[in-house]
């Protein structure tokens, strides 16, 4: 039986030299939905991203398969509680393949490893792959707002939320999860049957 996509993919925190092939795989993201690169509040995220997402008390994670980043993404911590994702992103050419649901759901552990009793998202409405990653692993929607200049005028951003509390679960420690990855879960599938974060539809 071949070996699941999600378990050959090697995940690890962001390092400096990251950054240009960070470039190329958010642009590819963005293209593919038919917005413009390095829009918005890419250049407050990305550069100097170690200050922007580790600096907050976050973490953001890379994940390579063979030696192209096909995924990326982490949080930003905006309080004791409160967490928000940001810059996740798969690789077009293996969307489909559940590598979006897998890779948040190690975010979501790690966030609730230390202590976060509450994930945020954003995305926009156009894209209709991430509203129903997110609804479908627990987000619930929190409000909606037009943009009304920049490069990404007329887009509409849709706001998520999910509180931890009321979804409980048993968090694997960040060790197992990126060094054993899916494996490790189906292993303790029994422990974690009623988190719905593992059970994701296959949307990417």
């Amino acid at each position: 039986m071949a070996t699941p996509l999600v378990e050959q993919i090697h995940v690890r925190p962001w390092e400096d030299a990251d950054f240009p092939n960070a470039v190329i795989l958010n642009r590819e993201a963005e293209e593919h939905i038919g917005i413009g690169s390095e829009s918005g509040d890419w250049r407050r995220d990305m550069v100097g991203i170690s200050e922007t997402f580790a600096g907050s008390g976050g973490e953001f994670l890379v994940g390579h398969l063979e030696a192209e980043m096909v995924v990326m993404g982490g949080f930003k911590r905006l309080s004791q509680t409160i967490a928000e994702v940001k810059r996740m992103r798969v690789t077009p050419q293996l969307q489909g393949q559940r590598i979006g649901p897998w890779f948040l759901g190690i975010l979501e552990a790690d966030m609730k490893n230390i202590g976060l009793k509450e994930s945020a998202v954003s995305t926009l409405s156009t894209q209709t792959a991430a509203l129903k990653l997110y609804s479908r692993a627990g987000y619930f929607e929190t409000g909606r707002e037009e943009l009304t200049d920049g490069p990404e005028k007329g887009f509409v951003v849709v706001s998520f939320s999910k509180n931890f509390v009321s979804d409980p679960v048993v968090v694997a420690t960040d060790k197992r999860i990126r060094e054993r990855g899916l494996s490790e879960f189906k292993a303790n599938k029994d422990h974690m049957a009623e988190d719905p974060d593992w059970h994701p539809p296959k949307i990417f």
